[in-house]
Order: C-alpha cells, then sequence, then structure tokens
C-alpha cells in the first residue's frame, strides 16, 4: 500500500543511491542497518511479521509531505482559524474510506484472476 500512496523504499537496490526528502542519500539495502530493515517500506518482510502493519513516524510524515491538508479546499480554507484544522496526522485504525479503496481493489483482482481462469 506504500507504493500507491506514494511511498518508496527506505533504501536502494542497485545502482547508484537515490536522496531522500532531506537531500541524503538513502542506504543501501544489503548493507542495511537493523533500524532499517525494521522499517514499514523496506523491500522484504519475513514470513509471518507484523511488526511492519504500522506506519513508523518517517513514513507517517512522507504522507504528510505528500498529501498536506492545507491543499485540501474541503478541510482547509483561506482564513480558517482553526489551529487544529489545516495540519496533517495520521491516527490509529483505518479510516473507513481506506477500506473501501482497498475492498475495490481486491475485488478487481478477483475479478481479473477469474475472468483469466475462464478464458
Amino acid at each position: 500500500m506504500g507504493h500507491v500512496i506514494g511511498l518508496d523504499h527506505t533504501c536502494y537496490l542497485q545502482g547508484p543511491p537515490p536522496l531522500d526528502n532531506t537531500g541524503q542519500p538513502i542506504p543501501d539495502c544489503a548493507n542495511a542497518s537493523p533500524d532499517v530493515l525494521a522499517t514499514t517500506m523496506f523491500p522484504s518482510a519475513n514470513p509471518g511479521d507484523i511488526d511492519k502493519r504500522d506506519l513508523a513516524p518517517d513514513d507517517q510524515q512522507a504522507v504528510c509531505d505528500i498529501y498536506p491538508a492545507a491543499e485540501d479546499p474541503k478541510t482547509c480554507s483561506p482564513g480558517n482559524t482553526d489551529p487544529g484544522g489545516c495540519s496533517c496526522a495520521t491516527v490509529g485504525g483505518t479510516p473507513s474510506s481506506v477500506m473501501v479503496v482497498i475492498a475495490l481493489l481486491v475485488g478487481g483482482l478477483v475479478v481479473t484472476r477469474t475472468r483469466r481462469r475462464r478464458g
């Protein structure tokens, strides 16, 4: 899901190292530290690993950087004086709108696979 919302891997697999949002090279996956190995967007996970289900603070910040609430005219109109109304934050749980999108994606995958088997 991280790629769907615009996130990239925490480290690189080959070629020259890309730069992160601060202009620093991201780490090499082959020599990644334990902290990098534990990130949600590390390119692999061990079977049964459930630790990567929650967004880490850097993932949360990336979502806020990519989708700033201030650019949403339905929640942050000019002159809004509510100090909490124009900030970006993530909260525990999964919003119902996200669940709808996930359900639609899974449904589309099921329909596609079913059609391929019949044809």
